[in-house]
């Protein structure tokens, strides 16, 4: 669909209508340019320490526990 066909079909809607529109056109508009920053959320985390713990958790099951050990 073109821009004009779109220009065309808003053109055609009653007055009351228009608001909506808009509105609609400012939400695609604001998700388009909000880019969730999941990769900065992350980095954050790792630098910020947060998980730290984990690393001085002992292992639950020790290799020399294992049945078999898969590599």
């Amino acid at each position: 669909m073109t821009k004009q066909l779109v220009k065309d079909k808003i053109d055609q809607l009653p007055d009351t209508k228009i608001d909506t529109v808009a509105d609609y056109i400012d939400y695609i508009l604001y998700k388009e340019n909000s880019v969730f920053p999941i990769w900065e959320i992350i980095k954050l985390q790792e630098e910020s320490g947060v998980f730290d713990f984990l690393k001085d958790e002992p292992d639950l099951y020790p290799d020399d526990k294992l049945l078999e050990k898969y590599q």
